[in-house]
């Protein structure tokens, strides 16, 4: 009975070993696949993060460009001389000269806003480390996985 029960154990423990070779086989064959699929998917990842303020600012400063167009031609011309007398609005005061107070505050909002999209685009520069240094990143991200 006692060589039945070792003999037991003693398959049991070559299955497990077996199965163990096997899934390192495998974990082997796959690993460089599993790799790379993983650099690409945290570069894309952090590319998409950083690319997306800079298109919200675009988007941006086109409807406020096109908001500056519209206002700047709502001016109205009374007499056929080729002369536009302005009519007030956002931009322009009734004498026809631009309104400074507004013009500056729209350069100010332009530049906040370029400047915050600017910081957080560049807080997620992972695209770039994968990119020019790909062992630096996986030894990284291996040490943070590990952690």
């Amino acid at each position: 009975m006692n060589e039945q029960a070792e003999q037991a154990l003693a398959n049991l423990l070559n299955l497990a070993i077996d199965g163990i070779e096997g899934a390192k086989a495998f974990t082997e064959a796959q690993l460089p696949e599993v790799i790379e699929q993983l650099l690409m998917w945290k570069m894309l990842e952090s590319l998409a993060s950083t690319l997306f303020p800079f298109l919200l600012f675009a988007l941006f400063a086109t409807s406020l460009l096109t908001v500056l167009v519209k206002i700047r031609k709502s001016k109205k011309s009374r007499d056929g001389d080729g002369c536009f007398p302005y009519q007030r609005n956002l931009w322009w005061d009734k004498n026809g000269q631009s309104d400074m107070a507004i013009a500056t505050t729209i350069t100010l909002l332009i530049t906040t806003f370029a400047s915050l999209f600017t910081a957080a685009a560049m807080a997620n520069l992972t695209w770039l480390q994968i990119l020019v240094a790909p062992k630096v990143y996986l030894l990284e991200y291996a040490s943070k996985l590990v952690s």
